[in-house]
């Protein structure tokens, strides 16, 4: 593990593009042989900058020693996204998100959390077991795109929040 540096912030508008191309990058190398290649080519770089721009506001970002090098957003009792960019990824800092998502919930009242990954990416679920999830189920979901829905396969992942 490479030596701590860093903290956790809002994101800022200045920090979009960024963010934009760091969660491109990392959606595609842990989604692309999970998803259907018609979805993905509906998610170049020009649908995570105007998703940044929706989602932003709400984004926390751990500040590395080379900038933003990861962010999470939370909803209600769910942590809807996390990555972290392939340099810092072993650094630890997918688990600072983590703990700082699950405080988020925490502090928002919910004794219980909840998150997603989807089928195939193995990568997140072994990170997210690791952090304490336990799978519950695996739904189908409907992700739309310019073309009509797609539907896709995820696990939902539950975590107890009040003994950690």
């Amino acid at each position: 593990m490479r030596p701590f540096a860093g903290g956790i912030r809002r994101a800022d508008p200045q920090d979009y593009p960024a963010l934009a191309r760091l969660w491109h990058d990392a959606w595609h190398d842990g989604h692309a042989n999970a998803v259907p290649a018609d979805l993905l080519r509906h998610r170049g770089p020009d649908f995570f900058t105007a998703e940044m721009q929706r989602i932003g506001p709400a984004c926390h970002v751990w500040e590395g020693l080379h900038g933003a090098e990861g962010f999470v957003t939370t909803t209600g009792r769910w942590i809807d996204r996390l990555f972290v960019s392939q340099p810092a990824r072993g650094g630890g800092v997918a688990g600072r998100l983590m703990a700082h998502a699950e405080d988020l919930l925490r502090a928002g009242g919910h004794d219980e959390g909840w998150t997603d990954a989807l089928v195939g990416n193995d990568r997140a679920l072994r990170f997210y077991q690791r952090q304490g999830w336990r799978l519950d189920r695996i739904e189908a979901i409907e992700v739309p795109t310019p073309d009509g829905p797609i539907t896709l396969r995820t696990r939902i992942l539950r975590k107890g929040l009040t003994d950690a």
